[in-house]
């Protein structure tokens, strides 16, 4: 990318792609060229005991087949969306609500921008790329796919936290970004839901 290359034109990486860094073992990825998603699928498809995903959007069809079709064999899966991320074009929230996944849309503002996916205490997704079709084909994004017990289980903790904050309401009910769903919204002088009215010019403030 220093030299100009972006997008397609970037190369592959190619084998030299995992990292051993004290007690994590790491394998990194580059869209478009490097396939993120496909790796991403087969640890979904690994799992066996639990997959948490905080994350901002998932849009990506085969990450919600995926994640559904191991919620069909057992694995305890729940997923944590952007207040905004549920008006995204394509978003899957309702499609994985609709096959049994418990998830819940953040009520504090739209500030969820993770791009995280926990599995099993062994794996930790993350990096820059959206769970779309946008983040894994077309834009220059990064994925780390960690293997670290320790690391896992507190990604895994702060998960818990953020779930056990979220009211069980918003499990059905989308939290609107800028309205009295989301803690604060209302009086923070900020755009949340980023059609240019803030607070009380807000009809969901009112």
């Amino acid at each position: 990318m220093l030299s100009g290359k972006f997008h397609q034109k970037k190369e592959k990486l190619g084998k030299n792609n995992r990292l051993i860094i004290g007690e994590s073992e790491i394998e990194i990825y580059f869209s478009p060229k490097d396939n993120s998603a496909a790796r991403i699928v087969q640890i979904i498809n690994s799992s066996r005991n639990y997959i948490y995903v905080p994350t901002f959007i998932i849009t990506h069809r085969q990450i919600a087949e995926a994640l559904i079709t191991a919620k069909k064999r057992g694995v305890d899966v729940r997923v944590i969306i952007d207040g905004n991320g549920v008006n995204t074009s394509h978003s899957k929230h309702q499609l994985l609500r609709d096959n049994g996944i418990m998830l819940k849309t953040e009520n504090y503002a739209g500030k969820l921008h993770a791009k995280s996916i926990i599995v099993d205490d062994e794996y930790i997704i993350t990096g820059s790329m959206n769970f779309s079709y946008s983040g894994a084909d077309k834009n220059d994004e990064n994925v780390l796919i960690i293997k670290d017990r320790k690391l896992t289980e507190s990604y895994k903790n702060f998960f818990l936290y953020l779930w056990t904050l979220i009211p069980n309401k918003y499990l059905n009910h989308n939290a609107r970004p800028e309205s009295h769903d989301s803690v604060g919204s209302c009086s923070d002088g900020v755009d949340n839901n980023f059609n240019g009215l803030i607070d009380s010019e807000e009809a969901t403030c009112k």
